[in-house]
């Protein structure tokens, strides 16, 4: 294994390498010096003045040598010591070249010797082992050419084996040297070569000595960087931080810094500072590693830490962790107000503590399979610390150290508001917000689904609501919510619990019935349902009397869509049988072109092209037959020449806004019926037209202008018109209907009540519609002459249209029992079947002009 010597080490070691080098040199000197010394004064020369200025000189060297070198002075006072040497030992060869060469002494001789080892030693630093040998040779060559001089051929011998002990010596002691350089050269090498810097420190904060690592590292040289105040490099935040500039710090506890310096690009670089110094040291060495990208990678992590603990404290989110075993180790504040719990509960407590019951298995397996390394996202249920559930949107996933996973992490959001807001909105979209049955869409996904199930073979039935238009109208559509609440109620009681009851829309129901329900059952189920909502309905002080029109379809092989067709078919079929009815589907009998869709374009141009014709049908006087007026019904002829009823077309025609176009023709044809009949046929002016008109009609701020107008184009006066409209039309509180009627009223023209007693009207209103005259309902014509509580009824109706001044006729008159029930209660006019059926104006010509009609069973009034 390599090991890396710390920088710090390597300087130390090259400065000691110096040091010892001075000091081997020294003790050199300070032997020759001493030895030159006592040769002097034992042999003294002719010059003696001027070897004892040598003796001076290199005692004094000595001397400067020996104070330097005490202690362990730093690098610079070692280099500082070898170069005043140098400087004395020049000093010396010039004052012996200059003297001894013409007065020699012994004493040059030892002056060789010490020349011939600063030599050696010098330059063994410089020029290696050959360059210390010779220059130990010239200073031998130098002081046996100075001897043979001064002392002659006998001394030439004595300095020659003097010379080569020199030589020998001098040999030796560059051996040595060479050992010491090639240790200097490696630790140079190490130092210069690694990419740790490594600087020395005077005590004034100055940079003595610092290796090649600084330009990499700080992209400045050695050159500029030596000489210069550390304090110099480091970034201004740093500078009071830096190392200390007094170093008496001991060796033995070097101190780390990270601190930031700025490189000559200007970049900021983190640099990790090791400092040391020996006690009473007046240098420091420094050693300083590039921590750059550890410190990045450190403030990294920190602020990872920081947001993660962040993010963690502050998260609206419950945050949590778990052992393996499945125990609470870490939760979040947000945890704590969810649960209701502190973390000081939590943690250590098992997460199945706070699970709702029918949950925990479920859990139980997310949370293994996350301690397995698997993420998971799933919902559960908790109880919190009141025992109320809540609805918890969980995401789990491994805690991962090291590549294992030590635990689990769980991240809880509190979904239980937008759940139930989820199935409030779900409910809306598939139930109705009156009534809470299940709306359109929930009925149809349910066809469907039966229709692709095991047995396809559904029965659906489609109810109406008949004259639910008129409480609607009349009562306001408050009073109509609280009528369909009270139905659903009846309905609901009288299905079975696998029956599924919906609103369709409007007053319209749907009954899918169970499957395996016989046709037999399915008309029994009808029946109840039929019987149910022919109950009175007491709302808002009121009694409301309905009934239901019901068709009943069984799927024919089509999807679901057909089966609510062929069943709202069947439903329209009981209306058209006169409502109050239930019809059943038969397969074969849908009649091409019968969609509302299609009869609303057909009705359209039937208007607009004139093709509707309008029947009469006789009002006359119970008691003589007379003809007092003509009831005018609108009817609409198929290609075949057959006629459509008005309940086939009229409540269309009220739904997609015809109705006002129809009452437009039906009066114009009748204003100018009259008109022809009184020129051809010179009826009274007295005959007057009944016109049936709608609630949309009266609506219409400029209805009385058309009626006058028709009947002025016409020719004829406005009086010979009686509009009418039903009861409950006229109990609508509407200001344009009661300005209508007034304006009807100024121009003559007549106003009667249809269906008199069926409806909801006062006596006030009553009297405030103005109203001239009444058409009694043939629901109670037909009873009275069966029931006598039903003919009391017929009386006092008739009782209260005399009071108000006003004409009452009894209206659906079939049979001669009834007639006579009729002339009994008084009733002055009378209209039905038995007296005459409506007709083409040209099938009325004969009886117009007699005026009459026969009474069959004629009887005198009772009363």
């Amino acid at each position: 294994m390599v090991q890396v010597m710390p920088a710090s080490a390597l300087a130390d070691a090259a400065a000691a390498q110096r040091l010892a080098r001075e000091r081997f040199i020294w003790r050199f000197r300070f032997a020759a010096v001493l030895f030159t010394t006592l040769q002097t004064i034992i042999e003294p020369g002719d010059r003696i003045s001027l070897t004892w200025v040598n003796v001076g000189l290199f005692w004094s060297s000595v001397l400067w040598g020996w104070l330097a070198l005490r202690g362990a002075p730093d690098d610079r006072t070692v280099r500082r010591i070898g170069a005043i040497t140098m400087a004395m030992d020049v000093a010396v060869v010039a004052l012996i070249l200059a003297n001894n060469l013409t007065d020699p002494s012994e004493p040059i001789y030892l002056i060789g010797v010490l020349a011939m080892l600063e030599a050696t030693m010098r330059w063994q630093g410089r020029g290696g082992l050959a360059g210390g040998i010779a220059a130990g040779l010239a200073a031998g060559v130098w002081t046996l050419v100075v001897s043979e001089r001064a002392l002659g051929r006998v001394a030439f011998d004595y300095a020659t084996m003097r010379a080569g002990t020199i030589i020998a010596l001098g040999v030796f002691l560059a051996s040595v040297v060479r050992r010491l350089t090639e240790q200097h050269d490696m630790l140079q090498g190490i130092l210069d070569t690694t990419r740790d810097l490594i600087a020395v420190i005077d005590v004034d904060g100055t940079i003595v000595s610092i290796n090649a690592a600084c330009a990499p590292m700080l992209g400045y040289t050695q050159a500029e960087m030596v000489g210069q105040p550390y304090r110099s490099f480091f970034h201004p935040d740093d500078v009071r931080t830096g190392p200390h500039s007094q170093l008496t710090l001991p060796t033995d506890r070097p101190v780390l810094h990270e601190r930031r310096v700025i490189a000559k690009d200007d970049s900021i670089r983190w640099l990790e500072l090791n400092t040391a110094a020996a006690p009473g040291a007046t240098v420091m060495h420094v050693s300083a590693r590039d921590v750059t990208e550890r410190v990045d990678a450190r403030r990294r992590v920190e602020e990872s830490e920081q947001r993660f603990r962040s993010l963690f404290e502050h998260n609206t989110d419950a945050v949590f962790a778990f052992d393996l075993e499945g125990r609470f180790t870490m939760v979040n504040p947000a945890s704590e107000r969810l649960t209701g719990y502190s973390a000081e509960e939590l943690c250590g407590a098992s997460y199945a503590g706070v699970m709702h019951p029918d949950d925990l298995e479920r859990t139980v397996g997310h949370f293994e399979r996350s301690a397995r390394g698997e993420a998971q996202d799933y919902e559960i249920r908790i109880m919190d610390r009141t025992g109320r559930a809540l609805e918890l949107a969980v995401t789990n996933m491994p805690i991962v150290v090291d590549e294992d996973i030590v635990g689990v992490f769980g991240i809880a959001k509190d979904v239980t508001d937008r759940r139930r807001l989820e199935r409030e909105l779900g409910h809306q979209a598939t139930h109705d917000a009156l009534t809470g049955l299940p709306n359109r869409f929930q009925l149809e996904l349910a066809i469907e689904a039966a229709a692709t199930g095991p047995d396809p073979d559904r029965t659906l039935l489609f109810i109406d609501l008949d004259r639910f238009k008129i409480v609607n109208d009349s009562l306001g559509h408050r009073t109509g919510d609280e009528v369909l609440v009270v139905a659903v109620e009846r309905l609901q009681h009288s299905v079975r619990s696998t029956d599924l009851l919906a609103r369709w829309a409007g007053d319209e129901f749907c009954v899918l019935l169970a499957p395996g329900t016989t046709p037999e059952t399915a008309l029994t189920i009808a029946g109840r349902l039929r019987s149910v909502l022919a109950q009175p309905f007491h709302v808002a002080d009121r009694e409301v009397r309905l009934s239901a029109s019901i068709g009943v379809a069984r799927s024919d092989g089509g999807d679901g869509e057909r089966l609510v067709q062929i069943a709202d078919q069947a439903m329209y079929a009981a209306k058209r049988a006169g409502r109050d009815r239930i019809s059943v589907y038969v397969p074969g009998t849908e009649r091409t072109g019968t969609t509302q869709i299609d009869l609303e374009v057909e009705l359209r141009h039937a208007i607009d092209g004139r093709s509707l014709v309008v029947h009469y049908q006789p009002i006359v006087e119970s008691a003589t037959g007379r003809i007092v007026g003509l009831e005018s019904l609108v009817r609409w002829p198929r290609a075949d020449g057959t006629l459509r009823p008005p309940d086939d077309f009229v409540p269309i025609a009220e739904e997609c806004g015809l109705i006002r176009p129809l009452t437009r023709f039906v009066l114009e044809e009748v204003c100018c019926q009259l008109a022809s009949w009184d020129r051809d046929l010179g009826t009274p002016r007295t005959l007057q037209a009944w016109v049936n008109v709608s609630v949309s009609d009266l609506e219409a701020p400029e209805f009385a202008d058309d009626v006058v107008a028709s009947a002025t184009r016409a020719g004829i006066t406005p009086d010979r018109l009686v509009l009418e409209v039903t009861e409950t039309m006229l109990m609508r509180d509407a200001d344009q209907v009661d300005r209508t009627v007034s304006a009807l009223r100024h121009a003559g023209i007549s106003l009667a009540i249809d269906d008199f007693g069926t409806g909801y009207s006062s006596m006030s209103q009553l009297h405030r519609l103005d109203v001239t005259a009444c058409k009694i309902d043939r629901g109670f014509v037909a009873g009275a002459s069966k029931h006598p509580r039903d003919a009391a009824i017929l009386r006092a109706l008739v009782d209260v249209g005399t009071a108000f001044g006003f004409p009452v006729v009894a209206e659906g008159v079939e049979c001669p029992d009834e007639l006579a029930a009729v002339q009994a209660s008084g009733c002055p006019l009378v209209q039905g079947f038995l007296l005459a059926v409506p007709a083409p104006p040209e099938e009325l010509a004969g009886v117009l002009m007699t005026g009459s009609v026969v009474l069959p069973g004629a009887v005198p009034s009772g009363r």
